[in-house]
């Protein structure tokens, strides 16, 4: 259980009695536990790469907290939340149901909502309590896009469009100490025939400033399918080729980092051929660069609300 609160010591004592059947929803094979979150205590700093299932308690609406950027700074395949202060019986049937009724979440707010906007659109029985929701957060975190509200397919493309503009600003051109001046610097510094021990430190000293970056990369790759799956709920055709190709660009861009990745650490390991982390820095720069450009692409395209194709 993560999070403190008044109804945790209550908890350690119940939970035992009803744990066993909160994994057992799945047939024949193990499965990973069901974690119980208490999201408001959770700091903004500790962010969770994935959980694959949770149960989030609130004292939030549920819908409200499903959309809230505040508590919502995790992945989760299959998440359960509950409107706090609940009856008891409302958490043990929750855990025996798991995972009845869970959704989606991701750390991406624009994301987020995305794929709730798509299941409250597709749905047969749509939750005017979401509807609230969406509509609150549209306005509160992307007003320019509230016209579009009752245009689910226009909605959707413009806010994919966003997305994508969101995930690589901090890796490019101008800054110092971005992805891509540190892969030019790291491949400059080959060419330039510094000392083994000035490379070895440079090595080091670039892995531990793209860790961040190169973590980030790693997680957003997840985010190109759910898009996938809302442009073909909604008819987005317009994004349909801008996702694609994204989605082409960033798997390149992974492939090569994690290819640098292993030169680096069998240069660090071993002391082999220094030309293997030249020739692996030059092509990740080479994707990382074909990405930028189509990113500033779209970027220009956005802002002069183009509307036609992107090439």
């Amino acid at each position: 259980m993560e999070g403190l609160c008044p109804i945790g010591s209550v908890l350690r004592e119940i939970l035992p009695k009803t744990s066993g059947k909160a994994v057992e929803y799945r047939e024949g094979a193990p499965v990973p536990p069901v974690h119980l979150v208490v999201l408001e205590p959770c700091q903004r700093g500790d962010r969770y790469d994935a959980w694959p299932s949770l149960i989030g308690l609130t004292c939030q609406p549920v819908e409200s907290a499903m959309l809230d950027p505040q508590l919502v700074s995790f992945d989760a395949q299959e998440a359960l939340l509950l409107k706090m202060p609940f009856d008891l019986n409302d958490l043990f049937l929750a855990i025996e149901r798991f995972p009845r009724g869970a959704v989606r979440l991701f750390r991406h707010p624009g994301l987020n909502l995305l794929w709730h906007y798509k299941d409250f659109v597709v749905s047969s029985h749509p939750n005017p309590g979401m509807k609230r929701a969406i509509d609150r957060r549209v306005h509160s975190g992307f007003s320019e896009l509230a016209n579009l509200m009752d245009r689910p397919r226009e909605f959707s493309e413009n806010l994919i469009e966003r997305i994508i503009l969101s995930l690589y600003p901090g890796l490019c051109h101008s800054q110092t100490d971005s992805l891509e001046a540190l892969i030019s610097e790291l491949a400059r510094s080959h060419s330039n025939h510094v000392p083994l021990e000035t490379f070895l430190l440079q090595i080091q000293g670039f892995f531990e400033r793209t860790q961040y970056d190169r973590r980030n990369l790693a997680l957003q790759a997840a985010y190109f399918g759910p898009m996938a799956e809302v442009q073909a709920a909604l008819g987005a055709e317009r994004s349909t080729r801008l996702v694609g190709k994204f989605q082409q660009l960033h798997q390149s861009l992974s492939r090569e980092l994690q290819q640098l990745e292993a030169a680096g650490e069998r240069f660090l390991t071993h002391q082999k051929n220094p030309n293997q982390v030249f020739e692996a820095s030059l092509r990740a720069a080479q994707e990382l660069g074909a990405l930028l450009d189509d990113w500033d692409k779209l970027k220009r395209r956005v802002s002069h609300d183009a509307k036609g194709p992107f090439d």
